[in-house]
């Protein structure tokens, strides 16, 4: 596959008011919602996120979230407005871009439980408002969706098809407990807080990246959601996780099962997006392996309904 096509360095330089470029972008990483460049200029080294998802009057409306929660300590890379003021550059081909300041990470280092457990507190202390929440956050997928993928990745001789038939049961026990309905106590939260986003960088302290899916949600689900992402394979991250939100001033109220409504939701909807993108015969064959390989994480740490009242278990006797 293709290198992914490169910013247009001085457009964006021009529009943002960065400086001069020093050099050609140089691609990072890529992400869920866009391909990053490391670009350097007169005025410093910047990251361009170049967005994958068409840009519309929503994009962008995360910046002023962004900058109160860096204004009140919490460690993320500062997002610039172009100088018209607006979060996102469209460039040619309607491709959208934004820039952050550069991070420089510290190689095979990971954030703790306890220090994610005190970022999460300070960003839900912000309680950021919010006047809606994405459907993709409470309405998973209908059941009657995996039966048809196992049978489609079957025909397909997929590796992966004997994973999603063992565990499909497993997913449609978990969005059975889901209401489709969206919660009414809502904040903007981070709603991808999970280990990808959480950083060490070469200072050593933890950051959070990867803002632009932020967006109204209860912020007791998206703790219920960190306690499964972030608490490991036993019990113990997530007791360290869970003290240290309290610690630091998070509120965890009583929860049930409905808490786990966005955490179930979202492992669904994910996971069938990966299946379908794995499936695709029109995507690159680069583009089929990545979704097959996080389809497979994806289901080996499948969040299941027993593993939901063991989390429950402990936020009781937290």
């Amino acid at each position: 596959m293709p290198q992914p096509t490169p910013p247009p360095a001085e457009l964006v330089a021009a529009e943002f008011g960065l400086g001069a470029v020093r050099e050609p972008p140089r691609y990072a990483a890529r992400g869920e919602l866009g391909h990053v460049w490391r670009m350097a200029t007169t005025s410093g080294v910047w990251a361009v996120k170049a967005l994958v998802e068409p840009v519309d009057e929503s994009t962008g409306a995360d910046i002023d979230f962004q900058l109160a929660l860096l204004a009140a300590g919490v460690p993320l890379p500062r997002p610039v407005r172009a100088r018209s003021g607006a979060a996102v550059l469209t460039g040619p081909g309607d491709v959208g871009y934004r820039v952050y300041e550069w991070l420089d990470l510290a190689a095979d280092q990971r954030v703790g439980a306890a220090a994610a457990g005190t970022l999460l507190a300070r960003i839900h202390a912000r309680r950021w408002p919010a006047t809606a929440v994405h459907p993709w956050f409470y309405r998973p997928v209908p059941a009657e969706v995996w039966p048809d993928l196992v049978a489609r990745a079957r025909a397909a001789r997929a590796p992966w098809h004997g994973l999603l038939a063992g565990r499909a049961g497993d997913i449609v026990a978990t969005t059975g407990s889901v209401t489709g309905e969206p919660p009414r106590d809502i904040f903007r939260c981070h709603l991808d807080f999970n280990a990808d986003n959480l950083v060490v960088g070469r200072d050593g302290r933890p950051w959070v990246i990867d803002w632009e899916n932020s967006g109204g949600a209860d912020p007791q689900q998206e703790l219920m959601q960190s306690l499964h992402e972030l608490g490991g394979s036993g019990l113990g991250e997530a007791r360290a996780l869970l003290a240290a939100y309290r610690a630091a001033g998070g509120t965890v109220g009583r929860p049930d099962l409905a808490s786990f409504s966005l955490a179930f939701a979202v492992q669904a909807n994910l996971l069938a997006l990966y299946a379908e993108r794995a499936l695709d015969p029109t995507r690159s064959r680069k583009e089929q392996q990545r979704a097959a390989g996080r389809l497979a994480t994806g289901l080996a740490g499948l969040l299941t309904v027993a593993g939901a009242h063991r989390l429950l278990d402990v936020c009781r006797r937290g």
